[in-house]
């Protein structure tokens, strides 16, 4: 059935406390990040249009956390664990709830993962990281462009051979690679190298954290998150224009407890 936005971010809600449950079960920190993060400071809760949730938590935590998540209404999804998936970062999905649009029909409902990995704090170092990555970004975007093109016309699910290998190859690259110990600086993985500066920084996120409304629950957010806001976005207090208010809301859902 349809659902509405504002039942769709109440979902949502629901999904998030679920999952903190379980990040805290097995001592996982995390914090909210992106838009979830400037919608605790600027609307105490969503961001009115927004239709999702955004967390970060270190790699190892996330990987740690990968291998004991178990849920009969949630799932964890990456492409070690769905061959359609072509994403660097992970989604937690509500299983009963799908998306009509787009290159995929799955991930309706979903919380979005962010790992956050050290990286060099040589310019000269991570650039020679960011140009071998590149190409294998590049290599991921021709099979996603394509993969789509032929879905379109297909009354079946397809994927291109390759494309599962191309999007693997990325999210290795980014976490075995570009990720560092030691490298002093900080890198959120959102997507392509092309944000590598604008989402890396000098601190680590997690050394110290706030307490911000959000929906009238407390949720955790880094204390210096005006630093990480405003070199991500600019001026995050001001509101976009009304044509960039945009969200991804799915067409069906299904309600289940989980």
């Amino acid at each position: 059935m349809s659902l509405g936005l504002r039942n769709f971010q109440l979902e949502e809600l629901r999904m998030l406390k679920a999952v903190s449950e379980k990040l805290n079960n097995a001592g996982v920190g995390f914090y909210l990040i992106g838009g979830s993060c400037i919608g605790a400071l600027r609307h105490q809760g969503f961001i009115p249009w927004d239709d999702d949730v955004d967390i970060c938590m270190p790699l190892e935590d996330m990987l740690r956390f990968k291998k004991e998540f178990k849920s009969e209404k949630l799932k964890y999804n990456d492409i070690d664990t769905d061959k359609d998936y072509c994403y660097p970062f992970s989604h937690i999905s509500h299983v009963d709830t799908y998306q009509k649009d787009g290159w995929f029909i799955n991930y309706g409902i979903c919380i979005d993962v962010y790992p956050l990995i050290e990286v060099p704090s040589s310019q000269v170092e991570a650039s020679e990281l960011i140009n071998m990555g590149e190409p294998l970004l590049n290599k991921r975007y021709t099979y996603m462009k394509w993969n789509s093109r032929w879905r379109r016309h297909l009354p079946f699910k397809f994927n291109l051979p390759g494309y599962r290998n191309s999007i693997k190859k990325y999210r290795d690259f980014l976490f075995n690679i570009l990720s560092k110990k030691g490298g002093h600086s900080y890198f959120f993985i959102t997507g392509p190298l092309r944000n590598f500066e604008r989402h890396t920084f000098e601190f680590n996120p997690f050394d110290e954290m706030i307490e911000l409304e959000f929906e009238g629950k407390n949720v955790m957010c880094p204390a210096k998150y005006h630093d990480l806001l405003s070199k991500i976005y600019g001026d995050y207090m001001q509101l976009p224009p009304e044509e960039k208010r945009y969200n991804h809301m799915a067409e069906h859902i299904d309600f289940g407890k989980y």
